[in-house]
């Protein structure tokens, strides 16, 4: 009985003994380390992922943003070598020439509702998306007499999801700073306003080197969201213009670019994206219509052959407009948007 006695107090003493070297070896273990993401309030733009949650303060931004698509249609008088040295007279441009052809440019990017009240919206983009030359004049190498002149005959521009009115008239455009304005006059009144764009307008000045930002556009159609880091351009401190190093495609011109102040939701307007660095050369194609089915690689093509400009984007080096071109370029076109009944003092709000 007592040998039971003793095998049990050695136990429970073994118990306790593990029980004080486990509590000794907790206490002398490193503390718990906590990774803190929170943004500082300095009142400077956040160079830093965000910590919180962006989803829902960047679906209000994407609902103000639409794809915008542009038209031109051209008429083109062709000439034989030698014919023609300099612009005939408009009612003898037919009669002279030897070929008349038809054929239209496009061009895609976004917009984004800047200004909505009673039937009139108005939304910004970049001015190359709907600008087309009125008149396109090519040479002859050799002889350096005239070989077509192309007239633009007409222009449409659209959004698909607007609703019915008139047609998007281009209010006002400035193509050094390649910014514009469209509007369209709706038939009635709608029971819910366009969403104009929800965030303030910031201070492209004020972004530093690194600084984070998102991008909202339609890159090949395509209504997307990405984010890149804020490179100042050397030389260029009176217009603010920026580099990002998000990747841009075809379609993104005229997406907004917002930067966080003190983390999220403190989105603002710092800028527009406008073009990617991109590497051009020319290419020998076929002419239009071409049928690549009726092509048989066995025998040599013989149609006509046409010279194509094509480009090489180099992702990762986007161009961005300052928030405070914009701005600028509002207030320089006051008159003409006021003409169009416009407000712009409503513009942004």
């Amino acid at each position: 009985m007592k040998n039971d006695n003793k095998k049990k107090i050695r136990c429970i003493e073994k118990l306790l003994l593990l029980l004080l070297s486990f509590i000794f070896l907790y206490s002398c273990a490193p503390p718990a380390r906590t990774l803190i993401t929170e943004s500082i309030a300095d009142g400077h733009y956040d160079s830093e992922f965000p910590a919180s949650r962006s989803s829902s303060a960047l679906t209000k931004a994407l609902e103000s943003i639409r794809l915008l698509n542009s038209v031109a249609y051209y008429k083109a008088y062709n000439y034989p070598p030698g014919a023609i040295s300099k612009i005939p007279a408009a009612s003898h441009m037919e009669l002279e020439a030897d070929k008349i052809l038809f054929f239209n440019n496009t061009a895609s990017g976004t917009a984004t509702f800047v200004y909505a009240f009673e039937k009139d919206i108005a939304l910004l983009t970049c001015a190359h998306v709907i600008t087309f030359p009125d008149t396109i004049i090519t040479y002859y190498e050799k002889s350096k007499s005239i070989q077509s002149i192309a007239i633009k005959i007409r222009q449409h521009i659209y959004i698909n999801e607007l609703p019915d009115g008139d047609d998007i008239k281009i209010i006002a455009v400035d193509m050094q700073n390649d910014i514009a304005i469209v509007q369209r006059r709706l038939k009635e009144k709608p029971v819910f306003l366009q969403p104009v764009f929800p965030y303030p307008t910031g201070k492209s000045a004020n972004l530093e080197w690194g600084a984070f930002v998102y991008l909202i556009g339609y890159p090949k159609g395509n209504k997307m969201v990405t984010h890149g880091l804020v490179s100042k351009l050397p030389g260029q401190r009176g217009s603010g213009d920026f580099l990002i190093d998000a990747n841009f495609n075809r379609g993104f011109s005229g997406g907004m670019v917002l930067a966080i102040r003190d983390g999220i939701p403190n989105f603002e307007l710092v800028g527009m994206a406008k073009s990617v660095s991109a590497d051009y050369y020319y290419a020998i194609t076929p002419g239009t219509p071409f049928n690549p089915q009726q092509l048989d690689s066995n025998f040599p093509y013989t149609g006509e052959l046409y010279v194509e400009q094509r480009g090489e984007i180099n992702y990762g080096i986007t161009n961005a407009i300052a928030i405070e071109t914009i701005l600028k370029f509002i207030d320089l076109n006051r008159l003409r948007l006021m003409e169009a009944g416009l407000n712009p003092q409503l513009f942004f709000k």
